[in-house]
């Protein structure tokens, strides 16, 4: 383990007690609740009408209507990606 900046040995000892699996586990957990947090997801009678969803995102805002392929592929990157922004 390398930490960014000045760490005690004794906490550098503790983190490398955990197994990497369960530190992994941990970081997906928490992203995965944070994507969770920032999704909603709303439809209109505009965008039933022409089969399109109306994305927000929590950091950017509105982002507008995409047909309901454009969102897959967009939501499949920021899975991938665990990103909490669409760039």
């Amino acid at each position: 383990m390398l930490p960014a900046y000045p760490t005690a040995a004794a906490a550098l000892a503790s983190w490398a007690r955990v197994p990497h699996a369960r530190r992994v586990s941990e970081v997906r957990e928490h992203w995965d609740a944070e994507v969770r947090r920032g999704a909603r997801f709303e439809l209109g009678d505009r965008e039933v009408e022409e089969s399109k969803v109306a994305v927000r995102e929590r950091t950017k805002g509105d982002i507008g209507a995409m047909s309901i392929d454009e969102f897959k592929q967009m939501a499949t990157r920021l899975v991938s990606t665990r990103a909490l922004t669409n760039n």
